[in-house]
């Protein structure tokens, strides 16, 4: 009888720890779901920002360009589209009339500016694209991941990742 007893007993603790064991497994488990959602949702914000916020692109076709050379009136090497240097904006065949009232202009000739002039407006119009993005992110601790992720790239382009 004593024997039965002891076994019962055996199987009762096996039993609970198993189920401890099996509960504990599967809250490992939703975290690390939540975790790679969040990590998957962080990932997809940070390219959003690099492509679409720190990388200059062509407003029509996207295809990404580094620089120019003297007139603000740009021409996209792989498309048609005539664009502002100032503002990236699409001016359809001819970008002159734009440049000479754009309001990010920051230069006093109007088609003509130095490269620390481009450099500058475009650092003026990432800082305020980065920090419209960011507003935008509802969920408050996916928006401070965001922001810590894409830190490193919006520094090196002199643009501050303001706490949000």
């Amino acid at each position: 009888v004593f024997g039965r007893y002891m076994a019962m007993k055996e199987r009762h603790v096996e039993q609970r720890v198993v189920g401890e064991q099996q509960r504990e497994m599967e809250r490992r488990l939703l975290e690390l779901e939540e975790r790679m959602a969040r990590e998957g949702t962080v990932g997809r914000h940070r390219q959003r920002v690099e492509d679409e916020v720190l990388t200059l692109r062509c407003p029509r076709c996207k295809a990404a360009f580094l620089d120019f050379d003297g007139c603000m009136a740009l021409k996209c090497g792989a498309c048609p589209c005539h664009f502002c240097a100032w503002c990236l904006a699409d001016c359809g065949g001819d970008a002159h009339p734009h440049i000479r009232r754009c309001p990010s202009r920051v230069a006093d000739d109007p088609y003509y500016a130095s490269g620390e002039q481009f450099e500058a407006a475009q650092r003026q119009r990432r800082q305020r694209l980065l920090d419209e993005y960011l507003a935008g992110i509802e969920d408050e601790r996916t928006r401070r991941e965001v922001a810590a992720a894409v830190e490193a790239p919006a520094r090196e382009l002199g643009i501050e990742v303001r706490r949000v």
